[in-house]
């Protein structure tokens, strides 16, 4: 008791020395104060990169220009990276193409890549592309619409000459046409060879340009501009060429050659007597060689290629939705005993590349698992760094608070991740947890996050790929440390950390109804069964616990006569259940049937619930028997995920989607009843926390961005100070 008085009074200290910037809000309306909405993980969408994505410029200065949601470009010379956005757009279907680009001897970046309309069409949408070409001037930026309309399948390609000359060839609607630009405009187009593939020009020592593409079934087309016109030679390939060629001179103008073929990836270069062929690293039936090869030679004249191999998905069961082949990113380079081949990341979708040689030092700026890396080749190993993360993020938000900082925790749609961010609101910081190869499976469950006493995050999530599966992670000084959980992708999960440090997790039984309780450490293994009858329409499940370390579960269960009821559990010693019946019904609609559990101070639960007519909130009176307001959100939601909360005056919060209005919405119970405000339009994806002082903040996912983002009231000082909620 001692203890816990000198906590409280150690609570009361520090919030009253909290900056004058800070303070409860006050009673009354809770939207006087206008809501800040702020990103909490808002990481740029790369979904890949071109061959000539990036480039080193006199000054040794790395530049990069990539993008998917935007155009960005990156410039790297040691510290920290410096991106800037060179366009972007707010409509939902628009996107941009992966960039290629070049840098002249003024060390000024070029650019061109394609923006992309999906207009409706017959119930579907139709692809219109506008080719871009971006410049960087003393002014800055220049962006310009190309006179040329590309059309499918969007093959273009630039090369820029040290004057800055440019050079493009692109698939337009009058054929592969070839132009440039100088600083007198563009040229009229000129017809270019009919190009199958993806194809890259490049500049030989003369800078006239040239282009290596298949031309047939067993050959290769090498197509060089004498000033007039396309001279085109055949190379004999000796096999199907299945992928774009990429062609480099070195300093005696012969030319070198790296294409991909069903045998593997393979390497020509012109000699005295003709071309030679070599096979750089052959195919396998476990792996496929020689995707989106980028090639550079350094002053010897020895090529220096990077590729990435992808890894067929296993064989699954005709009922299974198909999987993603996994893509790992290698380097190879030739000896005087032949091509060496390394592993530059072996993680699972490093793909697309751009080889890079800084003298004969090589570099690879390649899309990693999460984003953009560099990759340095530093006494014989790689060593990567990130230089910008990606994603489509905000999938099962989960938000807490502690102080004036929230955490969250949440999944990575684009790159099958569960992330972590904390230090909001204003300055997040994410990072990955965990992982798992690419598919077509969901990408992640149950995503779940709590904080203990000392400040440690802990998180459960389902990943679909075992043997990742059932996990629990928990942050300590030396990273995250995971630990598989019994159970077999069986979500939805909820987690708790008491005071003491100990954790708990509940999930659904497999295969059955029954909601079971699993203890963090886990022990003997050994799990409880907290009610066989517990059903999961929609998910149904919330979790918390009191400052005596007692668990609180809320969820769906198999009432009288087969309806769906609510029930409330409480964990007593020795792993004993006390179960309740909130609510009997009747509800019309199962499916979307959603629950939210939140303590008060003295540890009384409050439970929300969607009973498809209105959002009720039921209250455990004294005697035990709960009290249902149905005053909220009359005429209908369709909500799976309500959010509910209580402050230290007792004030009820929540957060739910509108059937009628058609957004999220969040409410506050006072003594003057409900006030309810529209957040934005609904979302799939929310979580709701309090400060301290009981003002809220709403994490939610941006779907027209695919963005995290955090809508708060923030804390000001008038007055009184309320001892800080101590969320679990």
């Amino acid at each position: 008791m001692t203890t816990r008085l000198i906590r409280l009074l150690f609570a009361l200290v520090a919030a009253a020395l909290l900056p004058l910037a800070a303070r409860a809000a006050p009673d009354g309306d809770p939207f006087a104060a206008p809501w800040v909405d702020v990103c909490l993980d808002c990481p740029p969408r790369v979904e890949g990169l071109s061959n000539r994505s990036a480039a080193l410029a006199p000054d040794g200065a790395l530049h990069a220009v990539y993008g998917s949601d935007a155009i960005y470009h990156l410039t790297y010379n040691g510290g920290a990276p410096v991106v800037e956005t060179l366009e972007t757009t707010t409509a939902a279907n628009v996107t941009f193409s992966p960039p290629v680009m070049g840098i002249d001897n003024r060390g000024r970046v070029h650019a061109l890549y394609l923006k992309l309309l999906f207009e409706p069409v017959d119930g579907g949408v139709r692809p219109v592309g506008t080719l871009r070409y971006a410049r960087q001037t003393p002014q800055g930026w220049r962006l310009e619409t190309l006179p040329f309309t590309p059309r499918d399948p969007f093959r273009y390609a630039m090369a820029v000459a040290a004057d800055g000359r440019l050079h493009v060839s692109a698939h337009t609607d009058a054929g592969t046409i070839y132009a440039t630009r100088d600083a007198n405009g563009w040229s009229a187009a000129q017809p270019f060879d009919n190009i199958i593939f993806e194809t890259t020009l490049t500049l030989d020592p003369a800078n006239r340009p040239a282009a290596c593409y298949p031309n047939g079934s067993a050959s290769l087309a090498l197509a060089r501009h004498d000033g007039a016109a396309w001279q085109i030679e055949t190379i004999p390939a000796a096999a199907r060429p299945t992928s774009s060629c990429v062609v480099a001179f070195d300093g005696d103008g012969r030319p070198h050659l790296v294409y991909r073929a069903d045998e593997g990836l393979l390497y020509q270069r012109r000699n005295a007597t003709g071309w030679a062929r070599e096979t750089i690293v052959a195919a396998t039936t476990d792996a496929l060689p020689g995707y989106a090869p980028s090639l550079r030679l350094d002053p010897d004249g020895r090529p220096h290629v990077a590729f990435h191999t992808q890894v067929p998905p296993p064989l699954l069961p005709p009922d299974e939705p198909p999987r993603l082949p996994v893509s790992r990113l290698h380097y190879a380079t030739r000896t005087l005993t032949g091509w060496k081949v390394e592993t530059v990341d072996g993680q699972p979708n490093a793909r697309q590349g751009t080889m890079l040689l800084a003298g004969s030092a090589p570099y690879v700026l390649y899309r990693d698992r999460l984003g953009v890396a560099l990759a340095e080749r530093r006494d014989g190993q790689w060593a990567v760094q990130r230089l910008q993360r990606s994603g489509d993020v905000g999938y099962g938000l989960a938000l807490v608070a502690r102080g004036l900082s929230f955490q969250a925790a949440h999944s990575d749609a684009e790159n099958r991740a569960v992330l972590y961010a904390n230090g909001g609101p204003a300055n997040w910081r994410g990072e990955p947890v965990d992982q798992q190869p690419p598919d077509l499976l969901s990408p992640a469950a149950g995503v779940d996050l709590a904080l203990a006493p000392n400040g440690a995050p802990h998180l459960v999530y389902a990943l679909a790929e075992p043997p990742a599966g059932f996990t629990h992670a928990v942050r300590a000084a030396t990273g995250w440390q995971r630990t598989p959980l019994p159970g077999n992708r069986c979500g939805p999960y909820r987690l708790v950390a008491g005071p003491a440090g100990r954790v708990g997790v509940t999930q659904r039984r497999c295969a059955q109804d029954g909601l079971e309780y699993v203890p963090w450490p886990p022990g003997s293994g050994a799990t409880e069964l907290i009610d066989p009858a517990a059903r999961f329409p929609g998910g149904a499940q919330a979790m918390a616990v009191d400052g005596q370390g007692r668990v609180h579960v809320a969820y769906t269960a198999a009432g009288a006569g087969g309806r769906i009821v609510i029930r409330h559990a409480r964990r007593g010693t020795g792993g004993r259940w006390t179960l309740q019946t909130v609510s009997e019904g009747p509800f019309n609609d199962g499916t979307t049937l959603g629950v939210g559990l939140a303590l008060d101070g003295a540890g009384r639960p409050f439970v929300v619930f969607n009973d498809a007519a209105a959002i009720a909130v039921a209250t455990q009176g004294s005697g035990g028997a709960w009290q249902i307001d149905r005053r909220l959100a009359a005429g209908g939601v369709a909500e799976p995920n309500p959010g509910l909360a209580v402050d230290a005056l007792g004030r009820v919060h929540v957060l739910y989607n509108s059937q009628t209005g058609g957004g999220l919405v969040y409410g506050r119970r006072d003594a003057a009843g409900w006030q309810t405000t529209t957040l934005g339009p609904a979302r799939a994806h929310h979580a709701l926390a309090l400060d301290p002082f009981g003002n809220p903040a709403v994490a939610y996912r941006d779907e027209a961005g695919g963005d995290a983002r955090l809508a708060y009231v923030p804390a000001t000082l008038r007055g009184r100070v309320f001892a800080p909620i101590i969320r679990r």
